[in-house]
This record gives structure tokens, C-alpha cells and sequence, in this order.
């Protein structure tokens, strides 16, 4: 991860296809994260203008409030077919031992209302 300082606001995508849909066919602010299943996909570009890449971590922080980055993807450069087989990838688990990076992380979950 480039940017662990940075807060991130992340909300709830459960469904595989509008992830991927989401992150190969929009620019997100570079505070946007998306939780999936078990794994968080938070925007680590640098800029909000650039193609974007997204560090994968396990979303439960380990005993010391740190969590782990299992991988990271550049969607800005995947049509959402790929993007969909490495959504689908990370879900099962294919890269949790892949990185082993910790970070304590600052993340924002909006409330309904927001």
C-alpha cells in the first residue's frame, strides 16, 4: 500500500459483477474503499485522475489493530471481465497469503443515512 495514512470511507458491495462494474467503469475519489465478503479493496492511487489501483486487505484487523494486504490490483486497467475473474479470485481466498503486508488503517463505514 502507497497511501496507509489516508482515510478511507468504505461501503458494503456484495455482488461480484457490480464490483467489478464499479471499479473498471468510474474514477473514485482516492478515499473510496468497497468492502467484499471477507476482503476490503481500498483506492491506492495517487490521484483522482489516473487509472486506479486497489491494495486487497482481510477486513478483521489481527490482535494488534493491524490488517493484513493480501494483494493489489490495477482495475483501471481491466475491463470488467477481468476484473470480475480477480474479484472472484480474491473472494475464495487465492492471494490471502500472497503479501502478508500490515497496516494500521483509518476506515469510515457511512451510516444509512449518509
Amino acid at each position: 500500500m502507497f497511501h496507509p495514512n489516508r482515510r478511507f470511507r468504505v461501503v458494503v458491495e456484495e455482488d461480484a459483477s457490480s464490483l467489478a462494474e464499479k471499479l473498471t467503469k468510474k474514477t473514485w475519489p482516492i478515499f473510496t474503499g468497497f468492502e467484499h465478503g471477507r476482503h476490503l479493496l481500498l483506492n491506492d492511487s495517487y490521484t483522482d485522475e489516473e487509472a486506479q489501483d486497489y491494495a486487497v486487505f482481510i477486513k478483521e484487523p489481527d490482535e494488534a489493530g493491524r490488517y493484513v494486504q493480501v494483494a493489489g490490483f490495477p482495475f483501471g486497467w481491466m475491463d470488467a471481465g477481468e476484473a470480475l475473474t480477480v474479484i472472484r479470485d480474491v473472494a475464495r481466498g487465492a492471494y490471502d497469503g500472497l503479501m502478508q503486508g500490515q497496516h494500521e488503517l483509518r476506515l469510515e463505514r457511512p451510516t444509512a443515512d449518509a
